[in-house]
C-alpha cells in the first residue's frame, strides 16, 4: 500500500492509501476520489518529499534508538493492542496537538463513512464477488462498499481490480 498526500481544487490537503501508483492514478483519473472536506472530485497528488534514509540518519538512529516511523502505539491491523505503553509527549503541549489531530482524523473518517453510505450500495460480504463482476463487465458499474477478507482483497489486487480499504469504525456513529 502507498500513502499519497492529495489536494483538491480548493487547496484542501488530505491523505489516502492506494494499492499502488497505477491504482491511485486510475482512481483520480476516473474521478473516484473526492475531498473529504468539500466533496470535490477535482483531486490530484500533492507534492511530497520522499522518505530517504541516508547513512548519517541510520547512524543517528542506531546511537539514539526510538520508535520506528509510523509505529505509534494503538490498535494493530488485527484490532488488538500493540502491547506497548504510550510514550510521553516530546514537548509541552504536544499531547494536546496529538489529541486535536486524533479528533480531526475521527471527524474525517466519520465524513468518509457518511459519504460512502449515502452514495454507494452496501453489498456486505459479497464485496469481492460484486467488485470482480463489475470489473469484468458482468454487472452494471456502480459504486459499492462492503467487507472482504484479507485473502479476497489480495486476490482482487492481484487481478488488478481497483478498490480501497477504508478506515471504518465498528462502533456507534454518533
Amino acid at each position: 500500500m502507498i500513502r499519497y498526500t492529495l489536494i483538491c481544487e480548493r487547496d484542501h490537503e488530505f491523505e489516502a492509501w492506494f494499492q499502488n501508483s497505477a491504482s491511485c492514478d486510475e482512481q483520480l483519473g476516473r474521478g473516484l476520489v473526492s475531498c473529504p472536506f468539500c466533496d470535490s472530485a477535482q483531486v490530484s497528488k500533492a507534492l511530497m518529499t520522499p522518505s530517504v534514509v541516508s547513512s548519517r540518519s541510520r547512524e543517528a538512529r542506531a546511537s539514539h534508538p526510538g520508535p520506528a516511523p509510523d509505529s505509534a502505539p494503538g490498535p494493530s491491523a488485527t484490532g488488538g493492542s500493540s502491547g506497548r505503553a504510550p510514550e510521553a509527549p516530546a514537548a509541552a503541549g504536544s499531547s494536546g496537538a496529538l489529541e486535536q489531530r486524533m479528533q480531526d482524523l475521527a471527524r474525517v473518517i466519520k465524513e468518509i463513512r457518511t459519504q460512502v453510505e449515502a452514495n454507494c450500495e452496501n453489498v456486505g460480504e459479497r464485496f469481492a464477488s460484486e467488485a470482480r463482476q463489475i470489473h469484468y463487465g458482468e454487472r452494471e458499474a456502480r459504486p459499492i462498499y462492503g467487507q472482504a477478507t484479507a485473502t479476497e482483497a489480495s486476490e482482487l489486487a492481484d487481478e488488478g481490480i481497483a478498490f480501497a480499504v477504508l478506515p471504518w469504525s465498528a462502533g456507534p456513529r454518533n
